[in-house]
């Protein structure tokens, strides 16, 4: 039984990672980086844990209303999507982080490591059922958290004069959504954490399609020939028609 909670555990947080990874349509990232970022991520559960510690030493728990916002959204939310930026940081130093797609994969990845070592606690401990749901709801969740701080953090990576306010944008929008999911959660409106991952998933596929459409990977095609045309020309160099609307990308 321990093995089968233990690949419980870990799988969906690997079937993410590869989900994500593939997600990148024209430049895929090395490998090595999208590892040692999970690895990353698997690491910043600990100044997770320190931070919730001494969160929860200052603002002791109650049943209050206003005690659980807290706990979720600043306690709990802040902390980790806080944690999970921080695993980033590397990869967004890296010269590999070249295009606002990468923070997407990079994002996920540090909060796909992470969910893991989470999920190895809570799965090993509630059992099978809890590994179940844990798979369905709380591991995407946790990635598509990591997508939302990423793709900001891919706008940041290419915007100094704006860099420090799309950081705290997308740590905010982040933090919010989770703390969102974690009151819903603790209250038991299940309906509340549905309706916060759907809303993760419309954001992943929003910001995946602004990312690829801004790719400097991103190669178009006259649609009249086949011809790639070049970024900088508006016709098509072996057929002569006018770029202007007039192309297909890939």
């Amino acid at each position: 039984m321990f093995h089968i909670l233990l690949v419980l555990a870990v799988a969906p947080a690997l079937f993410f990672l590869w989900f994500f990874y593939t997600r990148d349509k024209y430049e895929k990232e090395p490998l090595r980086i999208i590892f040692f970022t999970y690895v990353m991520g698997m690491m910043s559960i600990i100044p997770a844990i320190i931070l919730e510690t001494i969160g929860s030493a200052i603002l002791p728990p109650t049943e209050s209303i206003l005690s659980i916002i807290i706990h979720s959204f600043i306690i709990i939310g802040l902390s980790e999507e806080f944690s999970k930026l921080l695993a980033t940081l590397p990869a967004f130093r890296s010269i590999h982080f070249n295009e606002t797609m990468d923070g997407i994969v990079y994002g996920a990845s540090a909060a796909l490591g992470f969910a893991t070592i989470e999920n190895l606690f809570y799965v090993l401990e509630g059992g099978i059922t809890t590994g179940i749901l844990r798979a369905i709801l709380t591991v995407p969740g946790h990635a598509l958290d990591g997508v939302i701080l990423g793709y900001f953090l891919g706008l940041a990576k290419f915007n100094r004069a704006r860099r420090g306010k799309l950081i705290l944008t997308g740590l905010g929008i982040s933090t919010i959504l989770h703390g969102f999911w974690d009151f819903f959660s603790l209250t038991g409106i299940i309906i509340g954490v549905i309706v916060i991952y759907l809303i993760g998933w419309s954001l992943f596929f929003k910001y995946r399609k602004l990312a690829l459409k801004t790719s400097i990977f991103r190669r178009v095609y006259c649609i009249y020939c086949g011809t790639q045309l070049k970024n900088d020309f508006q016709y098509c160099l072996k057929c002569g028609r006018i770029r202007q609307e007039s192309y297909r990308a890939r």
